[in-house]
């Protein structure tokens, strides 16, 4: 189960960034270093929220506390995801892709609490606490 979870890690830490990048382009138009940008901003906080899962499931053996250790980046990963794809479905029309830079600073506030409180949660949970 473990080697499955870090899997499901990875796909979290890289969907992310690929759906910005997508639904960036797709909504406004911009340039290749623009772009980047919009990857390298959302890359930051899910990989942060990727360093705590990782470091977790290195730490734990039950599934338990594996699937608490996994559950923050995966969450954070697929709602953000869902919330680009619909803003390209439903565009703000005022301000369209603004989400892109404002998403992000959130994103690393829900990475580091969630991340933090993962910790004791999973470890308690495998009785290391």
């Amino acid at each position: 189960m473990k080697d499955n979870l870090k899997s499901w890690n990875l796909r979290a830490l890289l969907t992310l960034p690929l759906v910005a990048v997508i639904s960036s382009a797709l909504t406004i138009e911009v340039d290749v270093i623009a772009l980047l940008t919009v990857a390298g901003i959302n890359f930051i906080p899910i990989f942060i929220s990727y360093l705590f899962a990782r470091f977790l499931l290195n730490r734990t053996r039950n599934d338990k506390a594996q699937i608490i250790s996994v559950i923050s980046p995966i969450t954070i990963s697929f709602t953000t995801s869902i919330w680009y794809i619909m803003r390209v479905l439903f565009p703000v029309e005022t301000s369209p892709g603004i989400e892109h830079l404002a998403i992000p600073q959130m994103i690393l506030i829900g990475a580091v609490f969630f991340g933090l409180v993962s910790i004791p949660l999973a470890l308690y949970s495998d009785k290391k606490l």
